[in-house]
This record gives structure tokens, sequence and C-alpha cells, in this order.
């Protein structure tokens, strides 16, 4: 395999590897007073604009971050309606003999009309480690509904999602990176934001000189910090980093408020370095996407004048985030800290960080081993790992999306929950769950018939109580398009000035 250049940087390598068109790099550090590198990217396509934003100790990390996201974005947007696809059920499928994926292990939405009859919409992806091919159903590979650009409409299984999507220069890096992002959304998805169990972890053996430099600089500018426990399943440590201004009037932007760093990492050192730094990059993101945008006629003006020659259209948006997310740019940072004070920063009980699951330092210094230890960790707990690739494996960098079928990642957002999150709710005796008949606002969860066995019996979710429990709270889960308030061919304009 040659590349443009002799042992290229990892930004070289992701700009080798995407279309021709002009990337426009805008840095987003100088949008908070925290000093940890932020950059954004995007580049306009046949298909709309792709987007990445990424951070690090460094800026050159902070942009190889940002062209990892941006090369995701951009190649499952180009590459999924040219790979191998077929109408088929389920039921067809198994009839054949064909080695494919049951839907209902991939966590469908409570009250879903699929059955093994159902026609869906399938492509191909590999096994790992032994790089069987077997067909999924296209939900688990895109990304969005655009993915599809309307080729052969049919109803989705569920709404596409981000979640699992990696890159790198190679399979291990790339997979290792996907593997974890679903692990850290299965950690959280019904344990922080609307369910936040409000588990604070003591900082009481940090050993990384950089991490409590980072800690020390965040106490010094004002920050309240709250690190918080998601999960330690499959002896992964889970956490998110959240914090606020104490303060508040030296909040640069109400929605800065809102940030949140998450991490899922067999080394608890790891996790948390990552979370800081994320927190940091969240705080910014938001402020960026969502708040004003006159500063970027110096930074970045050749990036505004395409956003705005091209913007986006607000009824384009999911209508719940759309509708949260203007509802909270209305607020000032005393009013928004208001709304989520009893969920975002909320505290029960602690934990010491010493106590936390974690490996010995610097074991997991490669991709392979990373990928390793998270395979050995999944197996070990029977489940699988699939992926569906997006880039020609003997290019320069590679793409793909991760699928673990039985992880959990959208419980709240679109009512997507299997056993896994059924047995965790039903242990904290939640009102959201129960085995039965659905009572009033609850609708009957979607099982494999070991799952329903293991848990006694059919399941219920409560989608009506979700919706009520995650209110406003929904900005926090999804957000509508980057400047859609601000430039948007159809935004109304805001009813309060910017947050300065």
């Amino acid at each position: 395999m040659t590349h443009p250049q002799t042992d290229p940087t990892p930004v070289a390598l992701y700009k080798s590897a995407l279309p021709a068109e002009p990337v426009y790099e805008i840095p987003l550090t100088g949008l908070d007073y925290l000093d940890v590198p932020v950059w954004s990217l995007a580049q306009w396509l046949p298909g709309g604009m792709s987007t990445g934003t990424g951070y690090g100790a460094t800026d050159e990390q902070a942009r190889t971050g940002a062209y990892g996201e941006i090369t995701e974005e951009t190649f499952v947007n180009l590459y999924l309606t040219q790979m191998p696809r077929r109408r088929a059920s389920y039921r067809q499928l198994q009839a054949e003999g064909a080695n494919c994926l049951d839907p209902l292990r991939d966590r469908l939405p409570a009250g879903t009309t699929y059955t093994p009859d159902t026609e869906l919409v399938w492509t191909q992806a590999h096994t790992y480690p032994t790089n069987e091919l077997l067909w999924v159903p296209i939900e688990t590979a895109a990304t969005w509904p655009g993915d599809w650009h309307g080729q052969e409409q049919h109803e989705w299984l569920y709404t596409p999602i981000t979640n699992g999507m990696g890159a790198g220069e190679s399979l291990e890096r790339a997979l290792s990176h996907g593997l974890l992002e679903l692990l850290q959304r299965d950690g959280n998805a019904i344990s922080y934001r609307a369910l936040d169990q409000g588990v604070r972890i003591e900082l009481d053996d940090v050993r990384d000189p950089a991490t409590r430099a980072l800690l020390h600089r965040y106490d010094e500018a004002g920050l309240e910090i709250q690190v918080k426990l998601a999960s330690t399943d499959f002896g992964i440590t889970s956490l998110y980093v959240v914090g606020y201004e104490r303060d508040l009037s030296r909040v640069p932007h109400a929605l800065m408020l809102t940030g949140c760093g998450e991490a899922a990492h067999p080394d608890r050192e790891v996790a948390l370095a990552k979370a800081l730094r994320e927190f940091a990059s969240s705080r910014v993101r938001k402020r960026f996407e969502h708040g004003e945008v006159a500063w970027l006629e110096t930074v970045a003006p050749e990036y505004l004048a395409k956003v705005r020659h091209d913007p986006p259209v607000l009824a384009n948006q999911e209508p719940r985030a759309a509708a949260a997310m203007r509802q909270w740019l209305d607020l000032s940072p005393v009013e928004l800290f208001d709304r989520v004070k009893n969920s975002v920063f909320r505290v029960e009980r602690t934990v010491k960080f010493s106590e936390l699951l974690t490996v010995a330092p610097n074991s997991l210094a490669t991709p392979a081993d990373l990928l390793r230890v998270v395979h050995e960790r999944l197996a070990a707990a029977g489940l699988s790992i699939y992926y569906v690739e997006f880039t020609d494996p003997t290019g320069p960098v590679r793409t793909l999306k991760a699928i673990v079928p039985e992880l959990e990642v959208e419980t709240m957002t679109y009512d997507r929950i299997g056993r896994r999150n059924l047995e965790k709710l039903l242990a904290r005796q939640s009102p959201l769950v129960g085995l039965g008949t659905p009572p009033p606002g609850a609708q009957p969860v979607p099982l494999p018939a070991a799952d329903e066995a293991a848990l006694g019996g059919p399941a219920w979710f409560n989608t009506t109580l979700a919706r009520e429990q995650v209110g406003e709270l929904y900005a926090l889960y999804r957000e509508p398009e980057r400047h859609v308030y601000q430039v948007g061919a159809d935004a109304p304009a805001a009813t309060t000035p910017a947050h300065v």
C-alpha cells in the first residue's frame, strides 16, 4: 500500500482519502476560556455538507479527530447506496439458508409492527474476527435516512443513528473506536440526562499528570466539574463529565452549561482524560453550532458564505430536537441552569476512582491491543461483533460502522429497548417498564424468544412516560443541524440576544 508521502501524518492520510472538494477548517478553541484545542470541519459534496469536530491536547490531535469524524460521515454517505443490497423478509432469507442478522436482536422500538415476514432492505456486513459476510437490515449501516438518498423507499425499522462509526489507518483502530462508542452509549443510555443516577466519581487517585493538570485548569477557571459513572459493564469504565461555572455570570453562552464529555475504555485513566477534553469540546461545539455566528466573519468568512448560500432548513429537522433547542436558546444561563440542575448535576452517591476497574498502565498502547481486549470482554458475555465497511480495505484509511446488536443505545430517544435495559430498569423498579399486559401509554417490547423467556414473559416499555420524563431535556439527546437557527432559510428570529 502506497501513500502520497513518506510516513504521512494522520491528517494527511485522511485528506488523501477524502474527495477533492475544499475542506473548511474552523478553530473553535477561542469560543471558551478553557484553552482546550477544538477544531471543526465542513466539506460540501453533492449529497450535502459533511462535518466533523475534534479535540485533543494539541491542535494537531484536534484536527486529526475532526478529520476522522468527517471521513466517517463522508464515506457512509458516498458508498452506502453503492453497496450490495436486496429486498427480502427475514423469514425468506432464513428459508434460503442465507447468513443474516435477526432484526429482533437489533433492539427494535417498543410497539413496532415488524414481523419476520416484513420485507426489508438488506446490505452486507462482516463478522469479526472471522470476516464472514452476512446480511443486515440497512438501518444498522445507515447513520440517518438521508444516507439512502431516497433509493428504494421503505418503512424504516427505526431511525438510523451514527453510533458505532469509526475511522483510522487500520481496521483495528477504526473498529475499536466504533466499539468503544457503542459501549459508551450503551453504558449511559438509561443512566444520565433524564435518567441521571447521580453517581459522582471521587477523583482520589488520578495518575496521569496531564489529566491532573487539566482538572486543575478547570478548577482555577471557576468550573465545578462532575465526573460521573454510567456503567462498569463488561469490565469497561463508562463515565461522563459535566460541569458549570460557580459564578453563572461568567458563562460565555447558556448552552455551554449543557456540555457533556463521554468515554468508555478498559483503562479508567484513558476514559477520564478523553471525557474531560470532550466536555470542553462539547461546550464550544454547542456555542458554534447554535449560538452567534458573527465571529465567523473574521475566523472563517468563506465557510460562513457557503452556509449562507446553502442554508439548513428548519422544516427538515427532527421536530422534537428543533423544538427543545429553540426553547433553550431563549434562556439565560441562570434560567437554563435551573432547568437542568436536578438532572444533569444531580448527585446521590459517590464512588472512588481508585475502585473502578482498569488495566495495567500502557498495556493497551496499540489499536490491536485495545481491539483484542474489547473483543474478549464482549465475547465472554456472549455478544458478537459485526461491521459494515465503507472504504476500500487497501486504501489509506478504513471507515466502518461497528454493530453489536445486543448493546442498547437509544432507549430514551427512539424507544429501542431489549433485555439488558429492561433488566436494569426492572431492578430499579422503574415505572417505565414491566412484564405482562402493557398498561395505558405503554407498548410491547419485541424480543427474541430466548430473551423473553429469561425475563419471565412478555415485557412492555411506557413510551408515553418516557417522553414525559425526557421533556425539554431532549435537546441533550438530539440537536438540529448546525446554524439552522442563525442562518437557516426558514428559521424564526431569536426572541432574546445571544449570551456573550
